[in-house]
């Protein structure tokens, strides 16, 4: 479960792990030009539930 749990408290948001994901992605935007790459060709990808991510951040308006 790990950063995925939801739990139901007020003072708790859900979607962590993904948060998380997004976070990554936001740094590999910023930082990606330092490492000679273009921050519009970044591809994702994944198998099993990290397929499942990537279907999230398709239709997340997070990961825009």
């Amino acid at each position: 479960m790990g950063s995925f749990l939801n739990v139901d408290h007020p003072n708790v948001t859900s979607n962590a792990g993904l948060k998380d994901q997004v976070a990554a992605l936001k740094w590999v935007q910023n930082n990606i030009i330092y490492f000679g790459g273009d921050p519009n060709q970044v591809t994702i990808s994944g198998k099993n539930a990290g397929g499942a991510s990537v279907e999230y951040h398709m239709i997340s308006p997070m990961s825009a």
